[in-house]
């Protein structure tokens, strides 16, 4: 499992999801519901899904500043009986949200960054 150490609210996670960085998708529109629970669509195909618990406060964190162990670290401490596997869970979940198109990455690609140079690349 990965370490995630340090205090949530000033961004210092360490940890595998350490680096990474994600925020919602600009197609995306999402609805809060009552049952401490959401639901999001994508407007390019219309897919919809529902995200409640811990599932749903891992989607309202993400705004593409904070590192995922930040966003995991902050959600897993509003429960504190959480399994030990919930860090490894809420990354799963990052993923599998990423892979749905539901989620982006804010981290630079290959060939996002042109350095002083004038050349493409990092």
């Amino acid at each position: 499992m990965a370490d995630l150490t340090g205090d949530a609210a000033s961004g210092d996670g360490t940890g595998e999801f350490g680096i990474a960085q994600h925020r919602h998708r600009q197609t995306i529109v999402w609805v809060e519901t009552v049952m401490n629970g959401c639901v999001v669509a994508d407007t390019r195909d219309f897919r919809q899904f529902e995200l409640s618990g811990a599932s749903a406060q891992l989607w309202k964190h993400f705004d593409g500043q904070r590192s995922d162990a930040v966003v995991i670290a902050t959600v897993l401490s509003l429960y504190p009986d959480h399994p030990e596997t919930a860090a490894d869970d809420c990354a799963a979940l990052i993923e599998e949200l990423e892979q749905l198109g539901l989620l982006e990455s804010t981290r630079p690609q290959p060939g996002d960054v042109k350095p002083s140079n004038g050349r493409r690349g990092l």
